[in-house]
């Protein structure tokens, strides 16, 4: 709908934890609104763990949260009111009100905190449960009303690490069963491959015919339509993904990389270049492309605009250029 969803967590003094919800233009950063979502103690929070993670989903009218401290909610994006909540316990309980506080759980009944977002596809919302030892794997709620549709799905995995929806349907990536794809509607596989080293931290996204994996030591491209495996490349350090069709965005600690179809980045860094003549910036992505691509036309093209910038700002005595392109 054109807004930016923030969900913001602070702690207040005597050790109290709330969340909020905020809808801003992207542009300039006014605020819509913003809504209180949840309240609890920090004994509650260190011992209940991150639930189901902290998730943003825009679908239509309403945003759905779960806000990493227990609460899933339903909020309107038109004025930021709370449609329905409910509160991760021993089961979902509904929340009166507009304030959610849940009170410590035994501990007996709690797992480490793991990071597993819910995602939205044709069958409902679908939200991985993580803070019980004793009963993992998914639920399936209703993301109209909040009800509970489902108390398990047992097809979706016992032990999920990352989620991600793609044409409708739910994709799974679990430690034991690997990376599933289950029909949207009947919540059915479609097909199953494995996947080594899957473990708290790994990553999936999908866009388009692609399904991107990240584990603690590789990066997959897949087909989205078999599961199976096209591309690898090794990583360094844990990494966060998010995909587009034609991009994928990699951040590993404080690097961030864009991986791009080649035409698609030919086309975009073009267009940029006749546009911004005396900004170096997409000269120098040209070249590394090239370079990278072992395209020396291209690569050459490319620094022959970043030199163009740098007479120029020779020219203009704009000595931060200048040592750009140096």
């Amino acid at each position: 709908d054109g807004r930016l969803y923030v969900l913001v967590s602070r702690q207040q003094p005597g050790s109290f934890n709330e969340v909020y919800l905020a809808a801003l233009a992207p542009e300039t950063g006014k605020v819509f609104w913003s809504r209180h979502i949840a309240s609890s103690s920090a004994s509650a929070y260190q011992q209940a763990g991150d639930a189901s993670g902290e998730t943003v989903i825009p679908a239509g009218q309403r945003v759905i949260v779960t806000d990493g401290m227990g609460v899933i909610a339903a909020i309107s994006s038109l004025d930021g009111s709370i449609e329905w909540a409910r509160m991760f316990a021993s089961d979902l309980q509904p929340v009166r009100g507009r304030r959610a506080m849940f009170a410590p759980v035994q501990q007996s009944d709690v797992s480490p905190p793991r990071h597993v977002a819910a995602v939205l596809c044709d069958a409902g919302l679908i939200v991985p449960v993580t803070w019980r030892q004793d009963d993992h794997g998914a639920m399936r709620v209703d993301p109209a009303s909040g009800q509970v549709l489902n108390e398990t799905l047992p097809a979706a995995g016992d032990n999920i690490m990352a989620t991600a929806s793609l044409a409708g349907d739910l994709l799974t990536l679990d430690a034991e069963q690997g990376l599933t794809r289950l029909d949207g509607r009947t919540l059915k596989v479609v097909w199953r491959q494995p996947v080594a080293d899957v473990d708290v931290g790994a990553q999936l996204d999908a866009a388009g015919s692609l399904i991107v994996v990240a584990t603690e030591k590789q990066l997959q491209l897949r087909d989205a339509a078999t599961g199976e495996i096209k591309q690898t490349q090794p990583l360094a350090s844990p990494a966060r993904l998010h995909l587009t069709p034609g991009q994928l965005v990699l951040t590993q600690g404080e690097t961030i990389s864009s991986f791009m179809a080649w035409d698609l980045a030919l086309q975009r860094l073009a267009r940029q270049m006749q546009q911004q003549p005396h900004n170096p910036d997409p000269g120098l992505a040209l070249a590394r492309m090239g370079w990278n691509e072992r395209k020396d036309d291209h690569m050459f093209a490319g620094l022959d605009h970043a030199l163009d910038a740098a007479n120029d700002a020779v020219l203009r005595d704009d000595d931060a250029v200048q040592q750009q392109v140096f």
